[in-house]
């Protein structure tokens, strides 16, 4: 952990280093997948400053200070869910830079080949998956990697089976990761993609997700235009009554891999998976989602599946520098949550947990 004597310069110094410092941890909140190895080292001196010289969020925010450092804001008079959230410029901000990079819910990778479902069972076409399955593990190309450990090829085979990528794959095991908890996650975190083909726009909805609700139109036949979608040779659903081919989403290894880094099970992550990411405003459209990203990042700040499920649902957006630095005061995080969370009141209902479309 990188350290320094802060106590050697003015208070009026650190404030302004703390000043600079916090601008660089905005930057990462709002750029989630950002990683350049100096996060860290950044949020241990802005925690040092900020305790040794006991600077208070309102002198960060340069607001007047209250008469307790954790005191709620008093907002303008309450409105619906959906205008408070899209009232605060950080969000509106933090939504275009997703949007921008590929971290929104149209950016999810895709599967590379599609699922037949029944919309009115809810089941799966399991005999041409079953047959999918197959014609990937004989077509996969084992004397195409060399640099992969033979003993260990089988375990290549299959994720390439489920629709890992064989770089994908040996990023993810780079990281360090169980082949189990990897591949299983990713063939369990499989969804409807919000980019359909005609299929899925006839059909109408999947596992609870309403293609009407999704982005569409122009916008979705210009992304499927400048992005073709991958197929595999050989994987093409065969007619089979009742069942619709849908192309699913699923969650990149590199992200499954720092789940298992944080400790997460199975069960929390493709419930933040599923559930949109804990986004307060889940249940009006699918367009309103946190990446994955914004999960696993505050899972790594040492709090558990509630907590964090907690932060990211809260209505007012709090974060992720601030709800640590009053950790390291000694707050607990239910809290800080209830402090700085001022449209706790508005009831929201649960995001609806979208299951997994083969399970």
């Amino acid at each position: 952990m990188l350290k320094f004597n802060s106590g050697s310069i003015s208070r009026e110094e650190a404030l302004d280093r703390v000043h600079i410092l916090h601008d660089k941890l905005k930057f990462y909140e709002r750029n989630p997948s950002f990683d350049d190895g100096k996060h860290e080292d950044i949020l241990n001196v802005f925690n040092q400053l900020t305790q040794d010289h006991q600077i208070t969020e309102d002198e960060l925010e340069g607001r007047p200070a209250p008469t307790t450092e954790l005191k709620t804001y008093i907002g303008e008079r309450r409105k619906d869910p959906v205008s408070i959230y899209n009232s605060q410029p950080e969000v509106l901000e933090e939504r275009e830079i997703n949007q921008a990079n590929g971290w929104d819910r149209n950016h999810d990778i895709a599967l590379p080949f599609k699922i037949g479902y029944n919309a009115n069972t809810g089941d799966v076409d399991q005999e041409s998956l079953g047959k999918i399955l197959d014609q990937r593990t004989a077509e996969f190309p084992a004397h195409e990697h060399t640099d992969w450990d033979p003993a260990k090829m089988d375990d290549l085979r299959e994720a390439y089976a489920f629709g890992i990528e064989p770089a994908d794959y040996k990023r993810a095991m780079s990281i360090g990761v169980p082949h189990d908890y990897l591949v299983e996650n990713f063939y369990r975190s499989a969804r409807p993609h919000t980019i359909q083909d005609p299929y899925a726009t006839e059909l109408g909805s999947a596992a609870g997700i309403n293609f009407g609700e999704t982005p569409a139109g122009a916008a979705a036949k210009q992304f499927r235009e400048e992005n073709p979608l991958p197929e595999s040779n050989a994987t093409e659903l065969e007619p089979s009554s009742g069942f619709t081919p849908l192309r699913c989403s699923v969650m990149k290894p590199t992200h499954i891999a720092m789940a298992y880094q944080h400790g997460i099970d199975s069960k929390e992550l493709l419930e933040a998976w599923h559930g949109n990411g804990f986004h307060p405003l889940a249940q009006f459209g699918e367009e309103f989602t946190h990446p994955i990203t914004k999960y696993l990042a505050a899972r790594g700040m040492g709090i558990n599946h509630d907590q964090a499920r907690s932060l990211l649902s809260s209505l007012k957006h709090i974060p992720s520098h601030t709800f640590k630095r009053y950790m390291l005061k000694g707050h607990k995080p239910e809290e800080i949550i209830s402090a700085l969370n001022e449209h706790a009141d508005i009831s929201l209902d649960n995001p609806a947990k979208q299951e997994a479309i083969n399970e």
